[in-house]
């Protein structure tokens, strides 16, 4: 059994799935399950545990129900050598971190250095590891587990979310910036620990520039930073192609 985990940027990837199942009830997806287990911001928190017998529970009440809601009624844990295979969408996404008020004074855009403090790539990288560290020491017990798994990134923002967002203080392309300068963070983190990880396929980017395509984003609400299910059948296709 596959099973995709992680927080709200797993929703596009599950409708993809739903719908894929819907169509082709016992097809060779028939037993791939999609949740997302709770907010991202929730889930930055320490979420896990280490039981006595070496499995790695889950700790918020919330992601407990959807796991066994959504797997198995069974208890929200992963086994040691775990026979299922696990896709965690979860740490890629920079939350609280995007928008903070030290972007007032500070910017990882070389463009804007003049105004404001540069950020180097080796304080965004330590920035990074400390805001996910969490995230990070549950994949690191999980792999002393032996649990098969690897992690799949959130959908890059869209031109209308940095439209939507920018303000006199912090330009839309330093939003940009720092967004792409913590994907390759992160990413870095996980090659570090010889985590594999999938990231969006080029098609979902607009020409010449790192947002997404509009077409691919969910417009729930004004500058709404999710990707619809078109982007998660193209997802969901670029994470099936490299287990």
């Amino acid at each position: 059994m596959l099973c995709i985990l992680g927080d709200s940027h797993t929703i596009a990837i599950r409708e993809a799935l739903l719908e894929r199942q819907r169509a082709a009830p016992d097809g060779p997806l028939a037993d791939v399950r999609a949740a997302q287990l709770d907010h991202g911001y929730k889930l930055l928190e320490p979420l896990h545990r280490v039981a006595d017998d070496g499995a790695v529970e889950l700790l918020g009440e919330r992601a407990r129900g959807f796991f066994s809601k959504a797997v198995a009624p069974t208890p929200a844990r992963f086994e040691r050598s775990d026979p299922r295979r696990f896709v965690f969408v979860l740490g890629f996404h920079p939350s609280s971190a995007m928008l903070a008020k030290n972007w007032a004074r500070h910017t990882c855009s070389i463009d804007d250095a003049g105004a404001k403090m540069y950020v180097t790539r080796a304080a965004t990288a330590a920035l990074v590891a400390d805001f996910t560290r969490n995230v990070l020491r549950f994949y690191e017990d999980l792999q002393r587990a032996e649990v098969r798994f690897s992690v799949a990134a959130c959908c890059p923002l869209p031109r209308s979310f940095l439209e939507h967002t920018q303000t006199a203080e912090q330009r839309g392309r330093e939003t940009l910036a720092f967004h792409a300068r913590f994907e390759a963070s992160f990413a870095a983190e996980l090659e570090a620990r010889a985590i594999p990880c999938h990231l969006p396929p080029p098609e979902v980017y607009n020409p010449g520039e790192g947002t997404l395509r509009e077409a691919l984003v969910a417009k729930k609400k004004p500058g709404d930073y999710h990707g619809n299910v078109a982007y998660g059948h193209l997802m969901l296709d670029n994470i099936l192609s490299q287990l």
